[in-house]
């Protein structure tokens, strides 16, 4: 969990200091550790169905 958010937390810096393409990628990658972050821990905390109820509400 730790070495997640500090992998986030590379990223962001990244976003903020690219420019151009560079910074669309960053950003991109930074989306994706952070939606990684967040399934780990509604998987963590909650297990499957707690995952699937809240994803359920979320696309309604």
């Amino acid at each position: 969990m730790i070495g997640k958010s500090l992998s986030l937390t590379i990223w962001l810096l990244l976003a903020f200091n690219s420019t151009g393409l560079q910074q669309v990628a960053s950003i991109a990658l930074s989306m994706i550790a952070a939606y990684a972050l967040v399934t780990e821990f509604l998987f963590g905390a909650l297990g499957w169905r707690g995952y699937e109820v809240i994803r359920y509400r979320l696309m309604e």
